[in-house]
C-alpha cells in the first residue's frame, strides 16, 4: 500500500510536471503568434506606406507632366491668336496715313515678284517656310506638321 502511494504521488508528480511543460509550450506558441501577427501588420504598414509614397510620387509627375502639355496648349492658342488678330489687322481696310506710308516705304524698295509674295505674306494668304538649315530655325512644332518627323 504505501508502494502504491509513492508511486501515485510519483505520477502525479510527473503529471503535473508534464502539465506545467505544456503550459509554457502553449504560452510560448501563444506569444510566437502573436509576434508573427504583430510582424505582418508592421510589415503590411510599411507596404501600404510604400505603396501610398510611390501612388503620390506618380501623381505628382502625372501632375507635373500635364500641367507642361497644358502650359504649351495655351502658349500654341495665344500664338495663334496672336497670329488671327495680325491677319484680321493686316486685312483691315482703309489703313491710315501713317500705315500707308510705312508700308509704301517697304515695299518701294522690292522688285515686283518680292512684293507681290511679300504682300501675300503680310495679309497671310500665304506662308513663308523657314529654313532648317538657319541657326534661329525652332523645330520644336515639326512633329505636329508630320508623323514621320524624327529629329
Amino acid at each position: 500500500r504505501e508502494s502504491m502511494m509513492v508511486y501515485r504521488i510519483d505520477l502525479e508528480k510527473r503529471l503535473a510536471k508534464k502539465a506545467a511543460e505544456k503550459k509554457r509550450y502553449d504560452f510560448f506558441q501563444r506569444m510566437m503568434a502573436e509576434r508573427l501577427a504583430a510582424e505582418k501588420v508592421v510589415a503590411k504598414k510599411a507596404a501600404e506606406k510604400k505603396y501610398v509614397t510611390l501612388r503620390e510620387k506618380m501623381l505628382a509627375t502625372r501632375l507635373e507632366m500635364q500641367g507642361e502639355v497644358a502650359a504649351a496648349m495655351i502658349l500654341r492658342r495665344e500664338k495663334k491668336a496672336a497670329q488671327v488678330a495680325a491677319y484680321k489687322e493686316a486685312r483691315t481696310q482703309p489703313k491710315s496715313p501713317e500705315v500707308e506710308k510705312k508700308y509704301a516705304e517697304k515695299y518701294e524698295a522690292l522688285s515686283e515678284t518680292e512684293r507681290n509674295f511679300a504682300i501675300l505674306v503680310d495679309l497671310g494668304l500665304v506662308k513663308e517656310s523657314p529654313n532648317p538649315d538657319c541657326p534661329e530655325y525652332d523645330g520644336s512644332e515639326d512633329d505636329l506638321f508630320c508623323d514621320d518627323y524624327e529629329k
